[in-house]
């Protein structure tokens, strides 16, 4: 049994170690997606001491910074002190993907107008979720993630000690030559990141195939379904609707000390504003759980989900996305995520000198008998 799990795993890893490498070096990037944007387009940057203004006048900038046959779905918050709030359209831009107009928070200056997938992190995000692909690379990926945690499963299986050995299991050899110094190495970093590995696989398949996900766990505990309210129709020529800052305050109140982070702005007549915010015991903290819908004219909360007493399937589900961008970690949780993205495509390296060194000594050895023979 060992033996055939080191052959599928020695020559699986030739085959998919460089996808697999590429995958988690975007992943590592994306733990920091918007820090690092900022800090290359600097320009998105303002004063992080300012006093923010009403949303309403952002969202009337953004929309006269768009096309005006764009039509605004969501505006995503300022996610810190200084970062500017992003309004989305999506299909804006000429070749029909989404535009993003970034505000800075306390004025309605245009920062920045960009397409979603032509600048440098949106790239890496669409290429880490899809390999840029569409919906044929993200089963790759999704593929990719089933044999990552393979990896992880009968690494740790090959490495498991007999009994008496545990001592030298993790033992580093550095006076054995270059060889048996990249074979605990590679022994040493695959076992000590397997887990984290192994939560990343684990958590991107279900982030990529979310509809078998979502059946598996509705098998084990029920799943609940999240509302779909709409606003009450009315003659809209007399019916004025409510301003987006007049929903946050009807959403605010359901959630208390809560932080907004996106707006869903009404797309028909007969839609609502959908609020998304975060509690302080939130794991996905980047994102927001906490849901709230309120009528577009009245300003009525028509429905409201708290992830904090939401089913266990549901929570178990909620869970996946900052489980997986480090989101749920914390900054030094972030941090180990960033160098567990990194660890495949060190463990490929130094699979590969491995296979490159054995293949060569079996070749000078085949070589070296046949000169025998032939003598």
């Amino acid at each position: 049994m060992r033996n055939v799990l080191l052959k599928l795993h020695k020559y699986a890893g030739l085959i998919f170690g460089v996808l697999l490498s590429l995958i988690g070096i975007s992943g590592s990037l994306l733990v920091f997606d918007h820090a690092i944007d900022e800090a290359l387009t600097p320009e998105l940057r303002s004063n992080p001491s300012a006093k923010p203004i009403e949303l309403e006048s952002v969202i009337s900038a953004a929309r006269e910074a768009a096309p005006n046959d764009a039509t605004l779905s969501r505006l995503y918050l300022s996610r810190a002190a200084g970062s500017p709030h992003v309004a989305r359209f999506p299909g804006g831009a000429n070749d029909g993907k989404a535009l993003e107009v970034s505000i800075a928070p306390d004025s309605t200056d245009v920062l920045a107008v960009r397409v979603w997938g032509n600048y440098p992190m949106t790239w890496l995000y669409s290429f880490h979720h899809s390999l840029t692909a569409g919906q044929t690379g993200k089963y790759i990926v999704g593929t990719m993630g089933i044999a990552l945690l393979f990896f992880c499963l009968s690494g740790i299986v090959i490495w498991w000690p007999r009994r008496g050995q545990w001592r030298g299991a993790l033992r580093i050899e550095r006076h054995k030559g270059a060889m048996r110094l990249n074979y605990d190495l590679h022994k040493f970093i695959g076992i000590f990141f397997s887990v984290l590995l192994g939560l990343s696989a684990f958590t991107g398949i279900g982030l990529i195939f979310h509809g078998p996900m979502e059946a598996a766990v509705n098998f084990v505990s029920p799943v609940s379904k999240l509302p779909s309210p709409s606003s009450a129709p009315r003659n809209t020529i007399e019916t004025q609707a409510i301003s987006a800052d007049i929903a946050v305050a009807k959403a605010s109140a359901v959630f208390p000390g809560a932080t907004l982070k996106r707006i869903y702005l009404p797309d028909s007549d007969t839609a609502s504003y959908q609020l998304l915010l975060t509690q302080s015991e939130e794991a996905w903290t980047n994102y927001g759980a906490s849901k709230v819908w309120v009528d577009q004219y009245t300003g009525e909360v028509l429905a409201s989900w708290n992830p904090l007493t939401a089913p266990m399937g549901n929570k178990f589900l909620i869970w996946q996305f900052p489980l997986h961008s480090g989101d749920a970690l914390g900054l030094g949780g972030r941090w180990l995520l960033l160098i567990t993205g990194i660890t495949p495509t060190v463990l490929f390296g130094s699979g590969v000198y491995l296979w490159w060194k054995k293949r060569q000594r079996r070749l000078s050895n085949q070589r070296r008998n046949k000169n025998k023979l032939s003598t």
